[in-house]
């Protein structure tokens, strides 16, 4: 299924925020509410969750 969550975000405004990302690996941006983007990248982590494994994106340094 095209659009199954496959990505957890940690750190920065989204964290916490699961979503989908095309390509596992690709960056991802993310917009603020309050205006700003930022991007992830993948961290070569994993992450539980409702038994679901995610992959962990943080913000890009």
């Amino acid at each position: 299924m095209p659009n199954n969550p496959n990505v957890v975000l940690r750190g920065g405004p989204g964290d916490g925020q699961i979503s989908y990302v095309s390509a596992l690996g690709d960056p991802m941006p993310f917009e603020d509410v309050g205006g700003g983007s930022i991007t992830y990248v993948d961290s070569d982590e994993l992450e539980e969750h409702a038994g679901i494994q995610l992959r962990v994106y943080v913000p890009q340094v």
